[in-house]
């Protein structure tokens, strides 16, 4: 029986090294990089060592020097939570920094959910069986007719013929 050589597999297209796994844009390469050097900085800054910091967002020993020297992915959300405390930095702008999550887009997005929730804990209305869209509409136009109300108040107004 002949032995069929083992052909070396030229990583695919798009991939990083063939390992199936998407290789990271050179926008999303700048970012991580530029994560890694506020990490370092900052866990100097805040006195942290590396394992200290892996041991903190529930990391084997060795990975913080992993993710420094870029053999890492940057961390994830709940990671990203824990780290908030030990490097005494906003959530926010370490997911901006790793994910690229856009600060305003998320900011508008809690203060529409912070208005549905808050019309919705003060309202008397069953919107549970409709899909979500059509309860944050609800809310959001429950919202719309308080603040219309408060206004025509603040006018004096009745709120006739408005």
């Amino acid at each position: 029986m002949a032995r069929e050589k083992a052909e070396r597999r030229e990583p695919e297209e798009g991939t990083a090294g063939g390992t199936g796994r998407r290789r990271a844009s050179p926008a999303e390469e700048a970012r991580r990089e530029a994560f890694r050097t506020f990490l370092r900085r900052r866990l100097e800054e805040v006195g942290v060592g590396q394992r200290e910091f892996a041991r903190i967002i529930g990391r084997e020993e060795t990975w913080t020097a992993q993710l420094l020297e870029g053999r890492r992915n940057v961390p994830g959300p709940e990671e990203l939570r824990k780290a908030s405390v030990a490097l005494k930095t906003p959530l926010l702008d370490l997911l901006e920094m790793c994910w690229g999550v856009d600060r305003d887009l998320l900011v508008r997005d809690l203060h529409a959910d912070a208005a549905t929730l808050a019309a919705r804990s003060a309202t008397e209305v069953d919107v549970s069986a409709l899909s979500e869209t059509d309860r944050r509409t609800v809310m959001e136009f429950v919202g719309y007719l308080r603040a219309k109300s408060a206004r025509d108040a603040a006018r004096g107004s009745s709120g006739a013929g408005a």
